[in-house]
């Protein structure tokens, strides 16, 4: 995720999204009705602040957040990038950053589409089930979503 400028995704993904997925606190939960160029827009920026914000409750520093660290990793990347392969490997590098993002950010948006679990009485959330994640075990979307046709077992 180091190439793709999105390292915090990881974190997000694992320690965010999959405690929270399927409710209006997971920022790759993609509300009934919401435009996919919001969400996704949305999904990017709300991602790296859960993260940092995350790492700061845990009382991490600001070099050691990895939210941070996300970045800087990246503007190494793209200093060396440039460095040995010039600006237009540079430029052609960000375009295909910005395709692989958006259509991770896509996939998302489909995948949790409009799918809610309840809030119990306790405060927590309902145990997430395969109700809480679209799944599409066809043999297209197997191979355009890497095996993921199968999300509720994913989670």
């Amino acid at each position: 995720m180091l190439k793709m400028h999105y390292m915090h995704f990881t974190y997000h993904h694992l320690y965010i999204h999959h405690r929270f997925v399927a409710t209006p606190e997971d920022d790759a939960s993609a509300d009934k009705g919401q435009n996919v160029y919001k969400f996704v827009y949305n999904s990017i920026i709300n991602s790296w602040i859960s993260v940092y914000r995350e790492e700061q409750k845990i009382g991490k520093s600001f070099f050691k957040n990895y939210a941070i660290l996300s970045i800087f990793e990246s503007l190494i990347f793209d200093f060396l990038l440039v460095y040995f392969a010039g600006w237009k490997m540079f430029l052609i590098h960000l375009a295909t950053v910005l395709g692989s993002v958006i259509y991770l950010e896509d996939i998302n948006y489909v995948e949790h589409y409009g799918l809610r679990r309840k809030k119990l009485s306790n405060g927590e959330y309902e145990k997430t089930t395969i109700l809480h994640s679209w799944n599409a075990p066809h043999r297209f979307s197997n191979y355009v979503m890497f095996k993921l046709q199968r999300h509720s077992d994913h989670h």
